[in-house]
């Protein structure tokens, strides 16, 4: 596609409802905003290979934004070992710009102040960065160690005022994570089960 059938084609696009709110979710979980000028962003997506259907369902969610299919990539761990993950880019857009404004400073991804969930963005959420704590155990947890401590409290008292989910916190080696106990597995569960693939139900407790 050359430069200028490129911009028009990009200045046709506007984010649905949908994926505002799938974008809310993967935000707050494994995505990134790349910002490419002063004025576009676009999003990255990558998981382990294993997660292949969720990415290519993420692709189709976003299709008319992705020019180039999902590809395969090695990457080293800090031990050494090579893993092969997917990824998926979309085009840049002034759209996504706005979003990167909301939720990152100085490079950093933060939790915006006006951040509200929906059904969909949490399931998103839980899917990127979510699991049970055992199988012994049916608790359920969300995994928020790249965030401060305040801004870990936002976001639970995103959960109580959107969903009426009561959570704790869990101190980790690495930092925080945002705990569901057993006693609130099941409205959470009630919540996102509708939104999660089936490829992404071993995450629940139940």
């Amino acid at each position: 596609m050359n430069t200028r059938a490129l911009r028009e084609y990009r200045n046709g696009l506007n984010l649905s409802v949908k994926q505002c709110e799938m974008l809310t979710g993967m935000l707050l979980g494994d995505a990134h905003l790349e910002q490419q000028s002063s004025k576009t962003a676009r999003l990255k997506i990558e998981h382990c290979i294993r997660q292949q259907e969720y990415v290519a369902w993420k692709c189709d969610m976003w299709k008319e934004w992705v020019l180039t299919p999902p590809q395969l990539k090695s990457k080293q761990n800090r031990l050494g070992s090579a893993s092969i993950n997917v990824w998926f880019n979309t085009i840049s857009h002034s759209e996504l710009f706005e979003w990167h404004s909301r939720f990152y400073t100085d490079c950093r991804k933060t939790v915006p102040k006006d951040l509200a969930l929906s059904p969909l963005a949490l399931a998103v959420w839980f899917m990127d960065d979510g699991s049970r704590k055992s199988r012994e155990c049916r608790g359920l947890y969300l995994n928020v160690q790249c965030y401060r401590q305040s801004e870990v409290e936002m976001l639970r008292t995103c959960l109580e005022r959107d969903f009426e989910l009561t959570t704790t916190t869990r101190q980790q080696a690495d930092g925080l994570q945002i705990y569901f106990p057993s006693s609130e597995a099941p409205s959470f569960t009630e919540i996102v089960k509708p939104h999660l693939l089936e490829s992404m139900m071993y995450k629940l407790s139940c």
